[in-house]
């Protein structure tokens, strides 16, 4: 049987919709923590579905988003990018605040379709974040 080889290394990025840092007096370096901000972390990352079926069922995990600050992190979209991002979709979370401490599962589902080989995607989650991450 034919198999999509390492379905999703899904990359993920955070996007801090907070305003231009070049243009803050106060701008941080990402490892400082602002008082008042969140700071996403996910697990795991990156994402892996393995092999699968070619045209088979669609298969899901958990991406774990963490609020790791004291503020509140709000999310405010997630968004999938890049040329396989069509047989990727999210659920179970789509925007929000997430207070400290608190983790919220994402749901991430593979359709594997079409051609074989490697497929890929980009989770982009859009956030107040203090840290801007990509992985």
């Amino acid at each position: 049987m034919a198999t999509d080889e390492d379905a999703l290394a899904a990359e993920w990025e955070s996007v801090n919709d907070g305003g231009d840092a070049a243009d803050d007096d106060d701008a941080t370096d990402d490892d400082d923590v602002v008082a008042g901000d969140g700071c996403i972390s996910v697990d795991p990352s990156p994402m892996s579905f393995g092999q699968q079926p070619q045209n088979g069922s669609p298969v899901q995990d958990l991406l774990n988003i963490t609020n790791d600050c004291d503020g509140v992190l709000t999310v405010s979209n997630v968004a999938l990018s890049g040329a396989d991002a069509s047989q990727f979709s999210t659920g179970g979370f789509s925007g929000g605040d997430i207070n400290p401490g608190v983790t919220i599962p994402l749901a991430v589902v593979f359709t594997p379709v079409g051609s074989l080989g490697n497929k890929a995607a980009t989770i982009t989650i859009n956030s107040n974040a203090s840290n801007d991450t990509s992985l």
